[in-house]
C-alpha cells in the first residue's frame, strides 16, 4: 500500500475495515483526483490594467476642500456677527 493509502485508510472515519474501500477502489479515487487536480483552467491575465483618466489628482481634491471649510467658517462668522455692536432695540 503507498503513503497515500495508508493515508486515507488511516483517515477512513468508518471502524469496519470491510466496509471500507478495496485497493482498487481506493486507486480509482486516487487517480480521479489526480486527473481533477490538472484539469485546472487557469487563465492569466494579458494585458496590463489601465488606469481611468478621469482620476483627479489628491492635493486638488485637499484643496477644494480646504477652501470649503474656509468658506464655511467665514459664513459662520458673518452670520453669527458680534452682539455687542448691535444698537438697543428701545430707545428713549
Amino acid at each position: 500500500m503507498t503513503d497515500i493509502g495508508l493515508l486515507v485508510s488511516s483517515a477512513n472515519p468508518v471502524p469496519d475495515h470491510a466496509a471500507g474501500l478495496t485497493d482498487d477502489e481506493r486507486a480509482a479515487l486516487l487517480l480521479l483526483a489526480k486527473q481533477r487536480s490538472t484539469d485546472m483552467d487557469a487563465k492569466q491575465v494579458t494585458q496590463p490594467m489601465k488606469r481611468d483618466k478621469r482620476e483627479r489628482p489628491q492635493w486638488l481634491v485637499a484643496v477644494a476642500a480646504f477652501a470649503v471649510v474656509l468658506i464655511v467658517a467665514g459664513l459662520a462668522v458673518f452670520l453669527t456677527g458680534d452682539p455687542d455692536e448691535a444698537a438697543p432695540a428701545v430707545t428713549d
